[in-house]
């Protein structure tokens, strides 16, 4: 695992996946109450064949903006991460964490993401899924929705869009919340309304995709 103080470039051009997380989504206070001694697992989900490699992760505060984090997880095998090093040297008070397969342009593959999660010590794990967006220009409203993918991870085109509960969480950041019973292979598909004016309707307004796998 790499860590570096770099300038991760957020929110280019339009709409940015920054953090897909399983959940429970550890809080800054789970975080702060952590020993020195203690780590957090991170780990992604069992996933399809259909997938493939590579599996990278990066990690970045966005309270900060410049503390970033690499690792390659296509062996699917959890890594830890020491928490309080990561704390005290990035002053890390919030976090996103996303993993993906990049897109590859030879065999016409886009990039898939899959949630990361943050375990605990001691702590129970969760069903559902956060998801945090970043847009290029502050925003009005938003409006997030999926569409099942196929085994080929193709979008199910003849299945209606079905709407996903949305919170600002400011002027350019949303936050998409995903319950269990989602199916596995989906198309998050996000459309905002600029601020000063813009009589956008949502419904119709373009998409930013994202095709999401979190498990077999």
């Amino acid at each position: 695992m790499c860590e570096g103080l770099i300038s991760v470039p957020f929110g280019a051009p339009d709409v940015s996946l920054v953090g897909l997380m399983s959940e429970p989504v550890p809080s800054d206070a789970d975080l702060k109450s952590l020993k020195s001694a203690d780590r957090v697992t991170i780990s992604i989900p069992d996933l399809p064949t259909t997938v493939g490699q590579p599996l990278r992760m990066k990690g970045a505060s966005l309270s900060g903006g410049r503390y970033f984090m690499a690792a390659d997880l296509s062996d699917g095998k959890p890594r830890t991460w020491d928490v309080k090093h990561f704390r005290d040297h990035a002053a890390l008070l919030s976090f996103d964490f996303v993993a993906f397969r990049p897109a590859d342009q030879q065999k016409g593959a886009d990039v898939v993401y899959v949630p990361v999660r943050l375990t605990l010590p001691s702590k129970p794990t969760g069903k559902g899924l956060r998801i945090r967006l970043l847009t290029a220009r502050p925003f009005e409203g938003a409006r997030a929705t999926y569409l099942p993918l196929g085994a080929d991870l193709k979008p199910e085109l003849d299945k209606p869009e079905t709407v996903l509960p949305s919170q600002t969480a400011s002027l350019r950041q949303l936050v998409v919340s995903v319950p269990g019973e989602t199916p596995s292979a989906f198309r998050l598909l996000v459309r905002t309304c600029l601020r000063k004016g813009d009589n956008c309707d949502l419904e119709k307004s373009t998409a930013a995709t994202f095709d999401i796998v979190t498990s077999r």
